[in-house]
């Protein structure tokens, strides 16, 4: 089991959390990967509190084979809560990690979230013959600074430029 994204580019500014052998379905798992991904872990727990009050569904869009569409704009969609409260149970550890590691909670994204196939065991008692799915998780944010707001304002050119227009006339002729 390798976790590249950890062993190459962590530096000290970064903090992980791993759960090992989670018993979460990879394809869900990578599905609310793509989704908290770049976000901050507040607005990360928030959105999986949403699919675990059964306000908002997770968005699927690439394991959404037979997957009903949901109410609203977001298209094949499920609320997958056992992978979201092992989520989020992940996502305080890292922040507490981070914490510990005097990084400020304030400013931290998710950087990464990496899901890998876990080993398959053996279900107990009378299911013979079925595998458990187990799920390596990997998490990992980054201090970032907050981004620098634009001191002067936008300006969008409204009016038409006559020579433009004026020229294709001429050329049409």
């Amino acid at each position: 089991m390798a976790y590249i994204y950890a062993t190459q580019n962590m530096n000290d500014k970064m903090a992980k959390a791993v759960h090992l052998s989670a018993h979460v379905s990879t394809k869900v798992a990578s599905e609310i990967g793509r989704r908290i991904t770049g976000k901050t872990p507040k607005d990360a727990i928030k959105m999986l509190q949403d699919v675990l009050d059964m306000r908002a569904p997770m968005p699927y869009s690439r394991f959404n084979w037979n997957v009903a569409h949901r109410v609203g704009h977001v298209g094949p969609g499920r609320y997958p809560q056992i992978v979201s409260q092992t989520i989020i149970d992940l996502i305080n550890a890292v922040v507490a990690n981070a914490v510990h590691q005097s990084l400020d909670e304030n400013k931290l994204v998710i950087a990464s979230f990496v899901p890998q196939k876990g080993a398959k065991t053996y279900k107990y008692s009378r299911m013979r013959g079925l595998k458990t799915k187990n799920t390596h998780l990997e998490i990992v944010v980054e201090e970032q600074e907050p981004k620098a707001k634009r001191t002067t304002p936008r300006t969008f050119n409204t009016s038409k430029d006559s020579s433009k227009t004026s020229s294709k006339n001429n050329s049409s002729k």
